[in-house]
């Protein structure tokens, strides 16, 4: 099989195999070892497009041959890193504000409640609730968030 790639493309391919490769690595290593088949697909895929850096114009400073397998350099990784923090933070300020305003919608509305709203009525509750704590997150971080334990001992 035979498949054509831009220079754009190659190298959109390459960053979703670092960034894959980032993520299915840390998932085997620190979580379990069902990710560890995937990591090693990605691997393997890393190193064969990796082979044919120079046929795309892919910088060769990119590239680092370890043990006869192509890697991506520590200073792309780093990029790569970059990217993936900034994802990982605002990923973490969606999912907690999302997780807040769930648990104080199902408070503010019980099942008898939820069931005589339509879905739009439900969806804009809801939503109403999730704008609320996504401005406080973006507005103020941490610093009004207070954990109910940290209050009962005064902190």
């Amino acid at each position: 099989m035979k498949i054509f790639f831009t220079k754009k493309q190659y190298e959109t391919l390459l960053k979703t195999v670092a960034v894959w490769g980032w993520v299915y690595g840390i998932m085997w290593d620190i979580v379990d070892e069902e990710y560890k088949a995937d990591s090693d697909g990605i691997d393997e895929l890393r190193d064969c497009l990796l082979k044919h850096g120079k046929d795309f114009w892919f910088d060769a400073g990119n590239i680092e041959l370890f043990k006869g397998k192509y890697h991506f350099s520590d200073e792309y990784m780093e990029q790569i890193s970059d990217d993936i923090m900034e994802f990982s933070e605002m990923e973490f300020w969606d999912l907690l504000a999302r997780k807040f305003a769930s648990r104080e919608f199902h408070q503010k509305y019980d099942e008898k409640a939820l069931d005589a709203m339509d879905e739009e009525e439900r969806m804009r509750e809801y939503f109403a609730v999730l704008g609320k704590y996504e401005k406080e997150f973006r507005e103020n971080d941490f610093d009004n968030v207070r954990l109910g334990w940290m209050l009962e001992r005064g902190g």
